[in-house]
């Protein structure tokens, strides 16, 4: 319920990754295969690092990995309720 880690995508010449001088951030969590759609959380930047394993065949793209703490006192009851419902129905760790 802390927060979330995920991998993205980044091409090198129209974005810039996460960095940890952006501590705070805000998101949105959704998943189009349904409808889910969590919008304006607020976040603190845990990490956010070029993924070693990275065996993209060209340089402009880049595979990078990101977590974020959530900032769980400035979050609304129905935002941590709709929190606990999407870790536990849509991503690949412990809830």
């Amino acid at each position: 319920m802390g927060g979330i880690g995920f991998g993205y995508t980044l091409l090198d010449d129209q974005l810039k990754p996460l960095a940890t001088e952006e501590k705070s951030v805000s998101i949105d969590l959704f998943v189009s295969s349904n409808g889910f759609y969590l919008p304006r959380l607020k976040c603190q930047l845990a990490y956010g690092k070029r993924n070693r394993k990275d065996s993209s065949s060209s340089l402009r793209v880049q595979s990078r990995q990101c977590g974020l703490k959530f900032d769980y006192d400035d979050l609304t009851d129905e935002q941590k309720e709709k929190i606990e419902l999407f870790l536990k129905h849509y991503t690949a760790g412990e809830a």
